[in-house]
Parts: structure tokens; sequence; C-alpha cells
């Protein structure tokens, strides 16, 4: 069987545990990464692509503004195009009693240092021409820094940067045991930056290898609550499903990533329109594509832009989120399990923000001072009755 040691595994081949392996390695540390299936199979290269800062909640908008500064430097270092724009994302009000809240909820991100501003019915006619003439807008929120990306295309991008620092990725690799092991002594000496701390060995076992490191990072997305099973620990989660309808390739007609209450659009680098629908609760990990869920897309989307009455379909798709009951992922150590971190149960927001979850992680455990204050993302509010009780807002306005 073959053996291999490293200063940290991570598990989990998405956007988040890419990102990890990458910052990790600029930090020295030497890195293997675990995928149970191939790099960006799962959520991640099934998301809906969107890079969103605004209307975040207050714990959660430092992270998404540093995120975003991590895309922009990202994006640079890659060595192809992943389709990350930043054309702006906005939010619809199509309603008059929401438009109290956004302001407030915009003075309050502004305050944070973000550039968001509420625009009327004239200039969100301005920047969606699109938009039914029709239908009655109550405004909308922008932010011209936020943007989208192709996450199946960004995500192998960075596997490939991370391979080329000296990552070592291991695709169709589930893991099958996890262990930790006391006093190992000597053994751990041959790992780069813990030859002087023997105490924390974790055995981690594939079907056809054994890896051997100090630090493990759970990042294994909806599939993360199994791993931590394999340690005898839980936090309370749901898997929800959600999907996406693509039409056929169109000359360029929107340019921002819009939102409203039914759900998005966005327009492709290639021209082919994004439409994304609500999220269900799902049983396992199906990700097989229910065309019942799209039975409101025509009332709704044509509604909104008369565009789309004619337009063909030309496929779908579902993918799995993970979500946690206030919403909020866990991005922390094990409570009582020392060197075992979760970076999971993203609620469907970890693509915008697991590249900023990732370089704060890797500040940590380099043993710097974090950009951003993860408290609020600890495991441990999860103890206890379980309800996630946290001083994190509860209610999102996205």
């Amino acid at each position: 069987m073959n053996y291999q040691t490293a200063d940290i595994i991570i598990i989990g081949g998405g956007i988040t545990g890419c990102c990890l392996a990458l910052e990790l390695r600029k930090k020295s540390f030497s890195v293997i990464l675990l995928e149970k299936n191939s790099i960006g199979a799962a959520s991640s290269g099934r998301s809906g692509g969107g890079v969103r800062q605004q209307n975040r909640v207050p714990q959660e908008l430092p992270l998404a503004m540093l995120s975003v500064k991590v895309w922009q430097e990202m994006v640079e270092e890659l060595d192809k195009d992943v389709e990350y724009r930043q054309n702006g994302n906005l939010k619809l009000i199509l309603s008059e009693k929401e438009i109290e809240p956004y302001k407030t909820e915009i003075e309050r991100q502004c305050k944070a240092g973000l550039d968001v501003q509420f625009l009327n019915e004239k200039e969100v006619r301005e920047l969606l021409p699109v938009l039914s003439p029709n239908i009655e807008v109550f405004g909308g929120t922008y932010c011209s820094k936020d943007g989208s990306v192709n996450p199946l295309l960004v995500t192998k991008a960075i596997a490939k940067k991370a391979r080329e620092q000296g990552v070592k990725i291991h695709e169709q690799e589930p893991v099958i045991s996890l262990k930790h092991e006391q006093d190992k002594g000597n053994k751990t000496a041959g790992h780069q930056k813990f030859s002087n701390n023997p105490h924390t060995t974790w055995i981690v076992k594939t079907k056809t290898s054994t890896y051997e490191s100090p630090i493990v990072i759970n990042a294994a997305g909806v599939w993360s609550g199994e791993i931590c099973n394999l340690l005898g620990l839980s936090f309370p989660s749901e898997i929800r499903r959600c999907h996406i309808m693509v039409s056929q390739a169109i000359s360029p007609i929107i340019k921002p990533f819009v939102s409203h209450s039914e759900g998005y659009i966005r327009q492709a680098v290639n021209g082919n329109i994004h439409i994304g629908v609500s999220s269900q609760p799902v049983s396992g990990f199906d990700t097989s594509t229910d065309i019942n869920i799209f039975n409101h897309v025509p009332g709704v989307y044509v509604k909104l832009f008369p565009f789309m009455e004619h337009l063909p379909v030309i496929r779908n798709w579902a993918g799995l989120i993970h979500t946690t009951p206030d919403g909020f992922p866990i991005i922390s150590q094990a409570p009582g399990v020392k060197n075992f971190y979760l970076v999971a149960g993203w609620s469907g927001h970890g693509l915008c923000l697991g590249p900023g979850a990732a370089r704060v992680l890797a500040q940590i455990i380099n043993g710097e001072e974090a950009e951003v204050d993860l408290d609020c993302f600890s495991w441990e509010r999860f103890l206890g009755d379980g309800h996630g009780k946290t001083s994190c807002e509860i209610g999102r306005l996205i």
C-alpha cells in the first residue's frame, strides 16, 4: 500500500480545498489534497458562478470583501481565462415594502467600506434594458465590484496551479478511515514544518494508500459530515439541491449578475443565459434534475424578461449545497479535537467566500494575524442545544 506524509492533508477538491492547498503551499507547507471524485465535480463546479459582496450580513461582509480581493489577485496568477468578470451584481426590488429595508442595508454596508448603491427605477432600466417595460420596479441595489466566474474552469485552474507549486493532488481517492494517534515519536520528523511537534499525528486511509500528517482540514463540502462521522463528530446540517437551466448562446444582452425574489439570471462569457431557481431539501446526495422545478420559470422570467419567451433551452443540471441552521459556515478547529479543522456548511456561498476563508485559515495555521475574525463561524456555536444560537444575524436579504 502506498504511504505518504505531508505537513497538512486537505480532504475535498472543491474551490475551498483547492484554494487552501495553494495558500498553504505559498507558506511553504507540504500539502496533500484528497478528492473522492474529480476536481470541481461536485458543488463548486455546479454552482451559479456568482461572486458577491453586497447584501451580506454584518459578520459575513468582511470575509466577502476579503474574498473579492483574493479573487482579483488569484485570477491574475492563473494561466487561463476563467471567465471572472466584475460586471456588477444587481438585486431587483419588486415590491414597495422592500425599499426601506434595503436602503438601511446599503447604509450599513457603506459604513463597512463597501461601494454599494441604491438605484431608482430609471437607473435600473438603464443598467438592465431587457427588463420588461410592463413590470413595476421599485429600484435595486448594485455593487459594481461584484461579478461572476466559470466555477468549473476556475476550480480546475486553481488545482493546476497548486500542482505546479508542489501540492500532491490525488483524485478518485475517497477517505475511508481517519484516526488520531498520539506519541508517534520521530515518525513525524519527516514533516517539513512540524518536526518539533510529534504529538499530533493523523492517519488518513483510502482504499489504496495511507497518508500521515499533523493537521487535517475537512473541506469535503456536502460530504464533510461523513468525514466527521469517521471521528464520531457531528453537527446540524441539511443538504439541499439547486437547479440551473441554460439557454443557447445569444449576443451580449445582460451585463450584471441579476437576482430577484425567485432566483437569478446571468449571461456567461460565451453568451449562454444561466437561470437559477431556489433550492429544495433533498435526500442523500441526489443530483438528478427534476424538470418540474422549472415549471414556474416561464411565467416568472418571461414576465421580467420578454426576450426569453422563445429562447431555446439546451441543458440543465443540479448541484448540492450544505446548509447549517443559521445559514453560516463552520470555519474552525473541531471542539476538543486537536488539529482537525472543518471548513464546510457554506449554505450556497462557498464559491465566493471560499478563497477568502482559505487565505485566513492559512494565516491562522501559520501563526499569523488573521485578516478577518472567524469567531462567528466557530463550530462551538452548535454545541449544547444544537440550534446554532449565535451572535450572527440569521436574517438574510439576498
